[in-house]
């Protein structure tokens, strides 16, 4: 049996971005027990799964139409968050100041992928950057401390989104997300 490969459709992190949170996160290495290579930081748009590469190729074409229809615009990176229990959370993220532009760009790419059939996750959108996953520490997870560290080191990165891109996941690589399209937004 062979196993499809995983899809997704996300926004990359600009390189200096990325510099500078693997940078606090090697500083502070909170306790987690595994730690998002820094090529691999993304936002997520949609995750497709494993999906036929014909349907990638019916996207294509709507995610290029729905790039023409979207301006570049300013992200800002300005908290820490968790997903998981207080006490011991599953993932460690870098949030994202709200940006209207990011939430409709991200309605439009999944009302494409719908129109495709394919099955989302419905839960409302959460833009995060994933730093780490699984807390092993010895304590409780004090996010207000991490906050502070992050706050201090991390102060309101920014930087403009000027394109999305599909990956697809390689489990058995580092970095494991490979951009198999990538979709430039209209310039402002």
């Amino acid at each position: 049996m062979t196993i499809q490969p995983h899809y997704f459709i996300a926004i990359p992190i600009e390189k200096k971005v990325k510099k500078k949170l693997a940078a606090w996160n090697q500083n502070e290495t909170p306790p987690f027990e595994r730690f998002v290579h820094e090529e691999d930081y993304h936002i997520t748009l949609a995750f497709l799964g494993g999906i036929e590469f014909s349907l990638i190729k019916n996207l294509q074409e709507k995610l290029h139409v729905i790039a023409d229809k979207h301006q570049s615009f300013p992200l800002i990176i300005d908290h820490i968050g968790h997903f998981g229990p207080n006490h011991s959370p599953r993932i460690l993220w870098a949030g994202i100041k709200k940006e209207d532009k990011l939430f409709k760009l991200q309605m439009d790419v999944f009302q494409a992928c719908l129109k495709l059939r394919m099955e989302l996750d419905k839960r409302a959108y959460n833009p995060h950057i994933t730093l780490a996953r699984k807390y092993k520490g010895a304590s409780s997870f004090d996010n207000l401390k991490l906050n502070k560290s992050f706050q201090s080191f991390v102060i309101e990165e920014k930087w403009k989104v000027s394109n999305f891109v599909i990956y697809q996941t390689h489990l058995q690589r580092t970095p494991k997300y490979e951009v198999i399209s990538s979709f430039t937004l209209a310039n402002e």
